[in-house]
C-alpha cells in the first residue's frame, strides 16, 4: 500500500504541473469583440485564456490572456457573462453569449473571492 500512496502522489504532482491544470475550458460562444467569429474562454487559478475561434469552433491564431489582478468586475444575466479588464487607464468590457453564462460566473467568483 505505501507504494501505491507514493505513486498516486507522484501522479499529483506531474498533473499539478500541466498547463491550465484544474481549469475549465467553456465550448466556443459569441463576443462583443469579435463581429465575425466565435472565442473559446478559458478559466485557471493562474490566469483566463481567450481564444479566436470561427463561428464552428475552429481554432485561430489570435489568443488573449489576462491576469485576475486586471479583472475588475464580472456579472451574468440573459445568458450573457460580462467581465471588466482594467490595465491603467484601459478598461474593456468583454461581454460572452453563452448558454453556460452562470456557470462561467460562478468559475469567476470562486478564483476571485476564495
Amino acid at each position: 500500500r505505501t507504494n501505491h500512496a507514493t505513486t498516486q502522489a507522484d501522479f499529483v504532482r506531474v498533473a499539478q504541473r500541466c498547463p491550465d491544470y484544474n481549469g475549465v475550458v467553456f465550448p466556443h460562444c459569441a463576443c462583443n469583440s469579435r463581429t465575425d467569429g466565435h472565442v473559446i474562454l478559458s478559466v485557471s487559478r493562474d490566469h483566463i485564456t481567450i481564444q479566436a475561434c470561427s463561428n464552428s469552433g475552429e481554432k485561430e491564431d489570435q489568443v488573449k490572456k489576462f491576469s485576475w489582478a486586471h479583472v475588475t468586475q464580472h456579472s451574468e444575466g440573459d445568458g450573457k457573462f460580462c467581465f471588466t479588464i482594467t490595465k491603467g487607464t484601459s478598461v474593456r468590457k468583454i461581454m460572452l453569449t453563452s448558454p453556460h453564462a452562470s456557470y462561467m460566473n460562478y468559475c469567476f467568483h470562486l478564483v476571485l473571492h476564495t
